[in-house]
């Protein structure tokens, strides 16, 4: 397992401190490269951000890259379409809930094909100018 973190800015050294080492930082890339490695990448985004997330906008570009997501239950992630069926929906605050939605789509590739499907077809109601006005 390869641990990819992609960020605005660099928080590496905190973050490395509770994760321990990141395989392959990226900090302030343009959305080509952050396309480029979603699509080249199998795994998973997680999101286990908080109510006062805003329009969420790396869920729904994961999701357009073929990446199936784990996400916190919060009402912005849980917004994109219905039904809300498109990511595996964990309980906010709870890295057992987030580490068990990981492990199912690990480990159920029926689940993880679905979530891809759908994430792609969630991903194509959105085009660059609504996705720039919910965000």
């Amino acid at each position: 397992m390869k641990l990819i973190r992609i960020s605005q800015i660099d928080t590496r050294i905190n973050e490395e401190k509770l994760v321990g080492p990141i395989d392959d930082y990226h900090i302030n890339i343009s959305p080509n490269e952050l396309a480029r490695i979603m699509r080249n990448s199998s795994g998973i985004l997680i999101s286990p951000s908080g109510s006062e997330e805003g329009f969420g906008l790396p869920a729904l570009e994961a999701m357009a890259c073929s990446m199936p997501t784990v996400l916190t239950d919060i009402p912005s992630y849980k917004s994109f379409s219905k039904p809300v069926d498109y990511a595996k929906f964990v309980k906010q605050g709870s890295a057992k809930s987030m580490a068990q939605g990981i492990i199912e789509i690990m480990d159920n590739t029926f689940e993880r094909l679905r979530l891809i499907k759908r994430g792609l077809e969630v991903a194509s109601e959105y085009s660059y100018e609504k996705s720039s006005k919910e965000a």
